[in-house]
């Protein structure tokens, strides 16, 4: 399929595109077969593998009629999307046991996904006894809707529950038991634990806008002038390292705290802003007021 897709981009796209429509369609949840228009180039390119797989389906769910569609019966294209439509429901499940949700009467469908007839129909059957399904007429643009109207009324949305857990990089103690040994080093003759993620929000807790989050930091050695903070999010939010799995480096700063005669004695305020559309981290060298500033970048994730 990779060379076919190379080799006629634009039949692959035709394809492709028939396929999203058809997937929305009625059919499936009609128990009828869905058809799928096939690209002259589809047929004769991959004449020989399909062949081969349709000798799998001899009860006619998959077939091709006249070399021109792709006939898949209803059960197949289900097939199709139970994984996806497990997942979903099972990452509902556990959001609607929260307690803190335990008011949330009412489930909106938004997105170009929600189109799909079987979605609509598997969150209904699961959650309509829970909650009030509600599915706009154009669940594809609702988002984008959505984030027009948020432009011209920031002020609607007061909070938000963030979607991963965010922390920036520190030095503890070192702790046998707990702390992996490659991570151990000694500074000012202590044993101490390199590449920590020190949390500063976990995942699907509650920001307000406008709220800051700070933590106090110290110097790791007394004479340092400039010094680095690295911040990072993860989609682990029992993360212990910043090279832990699904870790990633968002941002970094660099601030100046020139009082080194204050050795160990030094206090830098670290800190995350939660603003309207953006997440700022600063870092503040408290005796001398010096501050660095940086925008988290999520898209560039180191």
């Amino acid at each position: 399929m990779y060379d076919y897709r190379q080799q006629f981009p634009s039949d692959w796209l035709k394809l492709m595109n028939d396929f999203e429509i058809k997937k929305r369609g009625v059919r499936v949840v009609q128990q009828k077969e869905t058809r799928i228009r096939l690209p002259r180039s589809f047929v004769s390119w991959i004449n020989d593998a399909v062949t081969a797989a349709l000798k799998r389906y001899s009860n006619g769910e998959i077939r091709i009629l006249n070399d021109e569609y792709l006939c898949l019966s209803s059960r197949v294209m289900v097939e199709q999307f139970r994984p996806v439509l497990e997942a979903m429901k099972d990452h509902l499940r556990v959001l609607l046991s929260e307690p803190r949700l335990s008011k949330v009467t009412e489930m909106l469908l938004v997105g170009g996904f929600a189109n799909s007839l079987i979605l609509q129909e598997e969150i209904k059957r699961r959650f309509s006894s829970r909650c009030y399904i509600i599915i706009p007429n154009d669940t594809s643009t609702a988002v984008v809707q959505g984030a027009v109207l948020f432009g011209k009324s920031p002020g609607r949305i007061v909070q938000r529950v963030v979607s991963k857990t965010y922390g920036a990089d520190c030095c503890r103690e070192f702790v046998r038991g707990v702390h992996p040994e490659e991570k151990k080093f000694v500074a000012n003759g202590v044993e101490m634990c390199n590449d920590l993620l020190n949390y500063f929000v976990k995942e699907n807790e509650v920001v307000k806008l406008g709220q800051r989050i700070k933590s106090i930091y110290r110097p790791l050695y007394p004479n340092e002038k400039k010094i680095k903070y690295s911040f990072y999010a993860a989609d682990n939010p029992n993360a212990l390292l910043i090279t832990d799995a699904g870790v990633k480096r968002i941002g970094s700063v660099v601030v100046e705290s020139p009082e080194t005669w204050r050795g160990l004695d030094r206090e830098l305020e670290v800190s995350l802003y939660f603003g309207r559309t953006e997440i700022t981290a600063t870092a503040r060298d408290i005796s001398s007021g010096n501050t660095a500033q940086t925008t988290l970048d999520f898209f560039h994730v180191k």
